[in-house]
């Protein structure tokens, strides 16, 4: 038989070798707790008898101790190293103090040693409290006891979170840290180890919140200020916010919490395991079972659990609007909400899911994955260690269970028990044990399908005065289309979804129809309106309408979307198909506008439109500055590429052209590329069409220059040959030129510095026959660099210099700043440092005004070699350490790297 050990923190029970068993009568089990509270030493039997009843004494104290020990000594007789024995007016336990968890408890607390070892003895001291101390012992002296010993645990915790700081474990001690100082709200010392946590996780602002927060509880409450250290903290945690906060955000985009939600209890708690061991979990199940809102109640329920942040994406893996948000896509959506600069983020898909990875790494980062196509659109986007990615889908994806071990989850429809509860919290409870008949009928009818319940929940919260009856019976009116229920629930969905629609009214069938078909995964007001003809202020009252019996949500202000199956079933209803290709229209002549007119704030040079403006509709929008445009663009991004393909499907060859042609700049601003491929790709084929070379020999251009920024030179070199042919076809040299300039900077990045520069000597001799001051500069500047590199340092000067004074007077201070620097090159090479230092130091400033970071980064890091070259050690390390700042900043770890490489050789050379 094994050694015996006593439980104390926790309910008082004794073990051997079979486990802990519970000491059932409650005075045996206080005997028990006040001999092992003094293990090895006597207790007098008045004070025994005192501490077991308090004031309530038997009539004969003595004999009711002798009672109960008598009673102790046979539970313990099989216990081997524990000896109860009376001494000198008392009792006894015999035992090794380390046999008894509280004893145990507090030779681990005292322990000594560094930092790790304490740590440990900490970490193993407080895994020995798995409950309320003293738990099943009532009496005065034990709730005094209890109270002391949870004092002791309490001490305990916070000198494990104090030791685990010091180590640099700050991001695991966020959350219990922040839950402990939500439960004791005045303790300073827990408020001051939370602040610790927090700021050291780059959590500055939930810090400052916290502190603040803490500030007025005690103002409140006990009419004192917080303590000196807490308020030097607070001023350090102030330091660093304004020093560092770009650089740590903390996203919180999950959209909001799903109203209601009844039953999954069991998927629930298996999700919550990935609370306290990160990793992947996949949602699956079919359309309309609820993955989505699953994925939110769980997620919502633990978001205090994340401090790092909340990321949300809809990859839409089964839109019927369009296609499966690309992975790349995605993670630039992640980087910038993590503050990365869209033009910091590498181009290439493998090197973009290294840097999500570094920044996510530790910072306990919830990731929710909602739609998910496959694993290859998954797999580039989990996230890195100690953080949690949330997959729904409506395939299991075993590849992503099987490589990364991902939790399992999959949904069927929910049980008759958890489809009744959903219908009372809609309808009330009342309502629903009222008529327990039809209830059953409308479950039944509905197969546990969580949107359809809602649906047929919707349609009864409109009409709360109709029995649920009604609703039974019109479903059992259709009983010839729920005969395939069973095995295919979007039958059932269906059926449920036109008995609805049957209920509404003429216009608002005819809206719901319309939004079946519209480009986008969801739509505003203004664009409803345009798709049905309608007034706003009718269209928005339509959507509401819509919304109040689940055929529409508002997932975000002012936007609606509906589910998949419902958007598949609108897409069915008996509209003439003229009406519906009319709506479309609609929708694009809309967004074509929006369009030019957001183009024309963002890009003012551009020359005119060789098909004209595009003209206003009924609705029209038009951004009146540029975060007004660049807000209008990131709002309708993937309704716009939507728009596109619809333009194309419906033969609007015009409007594709116009689509790609104003969006194209929208796009570059935001880093999209592979958007202006895919919108120019479908230009090209609508160009042919209208039998115009012109519009063709554009679209070839644009498609082409796009191709050579995503890396693929041959393509892109291919389309811009094509794009030089056509023009010279058609006479036009505009086009011609842009497409020799495009050319000569594809060709630099081949290498081939020579022919890049015929490229460029063509492009410029081209433009400075047209008139365009803008664009003739920015091919000279192209000349003049290329002519630096080649070592023509007197044709470099003429043209920079010329190119210079013309982005001077045309306010193009960004270009100014690109040929300053070609200047401050030639300068360098030329051995005229000083000349040097002024040109790359203008240069700096320019980029610095405009804010052009990651152009400044690389100007400076250059002016710091001209810096050091000169023998100015001092300017040289600010300039370096600047730069280095910046591609910090901008999450560029090579040009860190090397900058810091450089600033280790500046020492090594100082004397």
């Amino acid at each position: 038989m094994g050694a015996a050990r006593f439980q104390l923190l926790g309910e008082v029970r004794v073990s051997a070798a079979g486990g802990f068993s519970p000491v059932r009568h409650a005075r045996v089990r206080c005997v028990l707790a006040v001999l092992l509270v003094a293990a090895n030493r006597v207790v007098d039997v008045d004070v025994l008898a005192d501490r077991v009843w308090g004031e309530r004494l038997p009539r004969r104290p003595r004999d009711a101790v002798y009672s109960y020990v008598s009673r102790l000594r046979r539970v313990l007789a099989d216990v081997p190293g524990a000896g109860l024995g009376k001494r000198s007016g008392g009792y006894v336990l015999d035992v090794d103090p380390r046999a008894v968890d509280l004893h145990r408890f507090r030779e681990l607390v005292a322990c000594g040693g560094d930092d790790r070892d304490r740590v440990v003895s900490l970490a193993a001291a407080l895994d020995l409290v798995v409950g309320t101390p003293l738990t099943g012992v009532d009496s005065p002296w034990a709730a005094a006891v209890r109270e002391a010993v949870e004092g002791e645990v309490f001490a305990a915790r916070l000198e494990r979170h104090e030791v685990g700081l010091r180590l640099g474990g700050h991001v695991r001690a966020v959350t219990p840290l922040t839950a402990l100082a939500a439960r004791h709200p005045l303790d300073e010392r827990v408020a001051r180890l939370a602040l610790l946590a927090l700021a050291g996780s780059g959590l500055h602002a939930e810090a400052l919140a916290h502190y603040e927060a803490l500030r007025r509880r005690l103002a409140d409450e006990l009419g004192v200020d917080p303590s000196p250290e807490l308020r030097e903290i607070h001023r350090r945690v102030l330091a660093d916010d304004r020093a560092s906060a770009p650089a740590h955000p903390v996203p919180r985009q999950l959209p909001a919490a799903p109203r209601w939600f009844t039953g999954r209890l069991d998927e629930l708690a298996a999700l919550d395991d990935l609370v306290d061991h990160p990793g992947t979990a996949v949602v699956s199940g079919s359309g309309g079972i609820g993955k989505s809102t699953l994925a939110l109640r769980w997620a919502h329920r633990h978001a205090d659990r994340f401090p790092g942040g909340l990321l949300h994406v809809n990859l839409r893996g089964f839109d019927p609007s369009g296609s499966p948000v690309p992975p790349a896509t995605a993670l630039l959506g992640f980087l910038d909400a993590l503050g990365v600069e869209r033009d910091a983020a590498p181009a290439d898909l493998d090197a973009l899911t290294a840097l999500f990875r570094s920044l996510t790494a530790d910072r306990r980062v919830l990731v929710v994955l909602d739609n998910a196509a496959d694993t290859d659109q998954v797999r580039p986007l989990l996230p890195g260690s100690g953080c949690v990615a949330l997959v729904t889908s409506r395939h299991r994806l075993p590849a992503l269970v099987a490589a990364h071990g991902a939790l399992s989850v999959h949904l069927d429809a929910l049980p008759a028990a958890d489809a009744r509860a959903l219908l009372a919290e809609r309808v009330g409870a009342a309502r629903v044990a009222a008529e327990p008949a039809a209830v059953a009928d409308l479950v039944g009818h509905c197969a546990g399908l969580p949107l359809a319940l809602s649906v047929v929940a919707g349609r009864a919260q409109a009409h709360p005065t109709f029995p649920l009856a009604a609703f039974a019976a019109q479903l059992h009116d259709v009983t010839t289309r729920l005969s395939e229920l069973d095995d295919d629930p979007v039958v059932g969905v269906r059926t449920v979804l036109s008995w609805s629609t049957e209920a509404l009214d003429q216009e608002q069938a005819r809206v719901f129809a319309l939004l079946g078909t519209a480009p986008g995964p969801d739509c505003t007001p203004v664009s409803a309106a345009c798709l049905a003809d309608l007034p706003l202020a009718r269209a928005t009252a339509v959507l509401r309408a819509l919304e109040r019996v689940s055929l529409v949500q508002e997932h975000r202000p002012g936007r609606y979307r509906m589910y998949d199956l419902v958007r598949l079933h609108a897409a069915e209803q008996d509209v003439p198909r003229r009406e519906r290709d009319d709506a479309t229209r609609r929708v694009v002549d809309l967004h074509a506008h929006t369009a030019a007119a957001a183009t024309a704030v963002v890009w003012p040079f551009r020359r005119a439109s060789p098909l004209g403006p595009v003209p206003p509709g009924r609705h029209t929008h038009v951004p009146g500055d540029l975060d007004s445009a660049l807000a209008w663009f990131r709002a309708e991004r993937a309704c716009l590429a939507a728009t596109v393909r619809a333009a194309s499907d419906l033969g609007l060859h015009s409007r594709v052209w116009q689509l790609a042609r104003h969006l194209t700049p929208l796009y570059d601003r935001a880093g999209f590329l592979q958007d202006v491929v895919d919108a120019w790709q479908l230009a090209v084929p609508a160009s042919r069409a209208l039998l115009r070379d012109d519009l063709l020999a554009d679209a070839l251009l644009a498609l082409g220059y796009a191709c050579g920024q995503l890396g693929r030179l041959d393509e892109g070199l291919d389309h811009l040959h094509r794009a030089l042919v056509l023009a010279r076809r058609v006479g036009d040299e505009v086009v011609e030129a842009i497409a020799e300039n495009s050319r000569s900077i594809l060709v630099e990045w081949t290498g081939d510095l020579a022919g890049a520069m015929r490229h460029a000597r063509r492009s410029h001799e081209l433009l400075r026959r047209q008139g365009n001051e803008v664009f003739e500069a920015q091919a000279l500047s192209q000349v003049g660099w290329l002519a630096a590199r080649l070592g023509d340092h007197p044709t470099a000067l003429d043209a920079c210099r010329t190119a210079v004074e013309v982005f001077r007077a045309r306010g193009d201070r960004d270009s100014q700043a690109i040929s300053t620097s070609a200047l401050g090159y030639v300068a360098r090479a030329t051995g005229r440092l000083d000349d040097a230092r002024a040109l790359y130091q203008e240069a700096c400033d320019l980029l610095r005004d405009v804010g052009n970071a990651r152009r400044e980064a690389k100007a400076v890091e250059v002016l710091a070699e001209v810096l050091a070259e000169i023998g100015d050690h001092a300017a040289a390390r600010a300039a370096w350490e600047r730069a280095r700042g910046l591609f910090r900043t901008q999450h560029r770890v090579a040009d860190v790297e090397r900058v810091a490489a450089r600033l280790r050789a500046l020492d090594a050379d100082q004397p």
